[in-house]
């Protein structure tokens, strides 16, 4: 007859082999369903800030259009509203092209608005230098080029 040392051994060189896989298995899953909810925490994330971003765009059009509707054009003030609405673009771009929006339908969502914005507004309203130059409005004018060469791509 074995001793309750004996059975406890044997009981122990049972137990903690499925144990530990139980424990391994469990470890495994948690991480996993971490990733997912990291995932959809990253998701939320660039909604947050795309939401903000297009906000603000929507905001200096439609001030423009309430401004345009109350008489003349003031040449200060287009150069005014020029400067704030194209500094929104720039920082969506920015998201876009750092990387801080991934999730491709968003991305995909701004390519029409991006070429229009730049093929109607910026290269018929911007001083030819702002135009040219490198270093007004960077990130609208990489991402304009690339959506550029994707539509063409597509077609």
């Amino acid at each position: 007859m074995a001793t309750v040392a004996e059975i406890v051994e044997i009981l122990l060189q049972v137990i903690l082999p499925i144990a530990a896989t139980a424990g391994l298995f469990f470890a495994g899953y948690q991480i996993y369903r971490n990733s997912k909810e990291q995932k959809e925490s990253n998701r939320i994330r660039e909604l947050q800030l795309l939401e903000s971003a297009f906000n603000q765009i929507n905001a200096m059009e439609q001030y423009f259009y309430e401004q345009e509707a109350k008489g003349p054009a003031n040449s200060i003030l287009h150069e005014e509203w020029f400067v704030l609405f194209f500094n929104r673009v720039e920082w969506l771009a920015f998201l876009i092209n750092h990387r801080f929006i991934r999730h491709a339908e968003l991305v995909t969502y701004f390519k029409n608005p991006i070429i229009k914005w730049y093929e109607g507004v910026f290269t018929k309203h911007a001083p030819s230098a702002v135009v040219s130059s490198d270093k007004a409005f960077p990130s609208f004018k990489h991402l304009y080029k690339r959506f550029k060469e994707e539509q063409e791509q597509e077609q």
